[in-house]
């Protein structure tokens, strides 16, 4: 990628024309996604094309117990959550992934683009430990 593309891509330089899907893929692997679709769907499942103010991040403490929160990340995965206190949730649905409907969760925060970082994962009272999901894309939330 030459420096004119760079300036191109930044505005610096006034051209109508569209940049390469290779060198798209070029920008998305530097920021750590596999090519240029793959960030595009995180784009697109942020809903970054709609004029509502996006919530990136999310802390368990302020959040009212019952809060439902759908967090879905690649490949297919969804999972609904459900807050009952400080920073513990129970999973409601589970949808392509390892977490199971009535897992219990600790987690205190969430945000878009970065991996899931849940410190236990407790089913049927037994600990199953540290559980991460979204861990090369990161993974997409929204408050229900």
């Amino acid at each position: 990628m030459g420096v004119n593309t760079l300036k191109r891509l930044l505005g610096f330089i006034n051209d109508e024309r569209e940049p390469r899907t290779a060198t798209l893929n070029i920008i998305a692997q530097y920021l750590g996604h596999d090519n240029w679709e793959a960030l595009s769907l995180l784009d697109n499942e942020a809903g970054n094309s709609d004029f509502n103010e996006a919530i990136t991040e999310l802390h368990a403490a302020q959040l009212k117990p019952d809060a439902r929160i759908e967090i879905s990340y690649l490949p297919n995965r969804k999972l609904v959550i459900k807050h009952i206190c400080d920073n513990s949730f129970v999973v409601l649905e589970s949808e392509n992934g390892k977490l199971r409907v009535g897992d219990m969760l600790q987690i205190d925060h969430i945000v878009h683009g970065y991996p899931l970082l849940v410190s236990e994962v407790l089913r049927d009272g037994t600990s199953l430990g540290t559980f991460t999901a979204g861990k090369q894309q990161g993974v997409i939330f929204k408050l229900l």
